[in-house]
């Protein structure tokens, strides 16, 4: 994501929230999230002011991210885990892109190949 008002890039990210009363159960989720968040950031070189973990479901949170940093951009990783539903565009990508102020660039990885009867439709 890029500030409109600079070229510093910020990373968020969301997690659902454990709702169950187990304090305990609740604080060993969030710490794991918090690991593996600073574990990708620091693997990115994403400076910590720049990071930002967010508790929720990413469709609902993002969006409001994006509007209070004025993002004009976000870039999400996506992958077709339904082969016919989700042929373009992942379940969380799409839902968010309803509700995003900015434009979306989605990015599939360099590992993800589209499944051979799905390409065989396409060429068809």
């Amino acid at each position: 994501m890029r500030h409109r008002s600079d070229d510093d890039r910020a990373t968020a990210s969301a997690y659902i929230p454990v709702s169950i009363p187990f304090e305990e159960l609740e604080e060993l989720v969030i710490s794991d999230h918090k690991k593996q968040f600073a574990e990708v950031t620091a693997r990115h070189n994403i400076d910590s002011a720049h990071a930002h973990l967010v508790a929720g479901l990413t469709h609902e949170e993002l969006p409001e991210f994006c509007s209070n940093i004025d993002a004009a951009v976000v870039v999400m990783g996506a992958i077709s885990r339904n082969r016919w539903k989700r042929l373009f565009i992942g379940a969380t990508a799409e839902r968010t892109l309803e509700h995003l102020p900015c434009n979306l660039l989605i990015v599939k990885p360099d590992w993800f190949r589209i499944p051979d009867e799905i390409a065989e439709d396409r060429t068809a």
